[in-house]
């Protein structure tokens, strides 16, 4: 799986109440990824996320490091990129909801009541 980020953010709410073994795994991937990334001290990062050559060992930390993030979303690791943004995005859209407004409120002219303050001086 691959989606691109020049064309999708990655700024989406974690799953609610992962379990804490998969939370553990995750945090070991994340671990086995930035020790791989050390035995290639001598590249940049540039150089080891280059597609075209990236190492063979720091393409399967993050390829173990995915199938558990699949995971913690609820994805199977044969989710297709469509699936995964459909999850992202809903779980955004969930989050978002229970978020309080913060839309300005609108100004009464003077002298205007609102329906309420009218109904009870009629």
């Amino acid at each position: 799986m691959f989606i691109d980020p020049s064309i999708f953010a990655s700024n989406f709410p974690w799953p609610e109440d992962p379990k804490p073994e998969l939370v553990h795994e995750l945090e070991q991937a994340g671990q086995a990824i930035l020790a791989v990334r050390a035995a290639h001290a001598g590249q940049s990062l540039g150089e080891l996320y280059d597609p075209k050559s990236m190492p063979d060992d720091l393409k399967t930390a993050h390829e173990a490091c995915e199938r558990l993030v699949l995971q913690a979303y609820g994805l199977s690791a044969e989710a297709t990129d469509a699936e995964v943004i459909e999850r992202l995005c809903a779980l955004h859209r969930a989050k978002v909801a229970s978020l309080p407004s913060t839309a300005p409120k609108k100004k009464q002219k003077k002298g205007s009541k609102t329906k309420a303050a009218a109904a009870t001086s009629a």
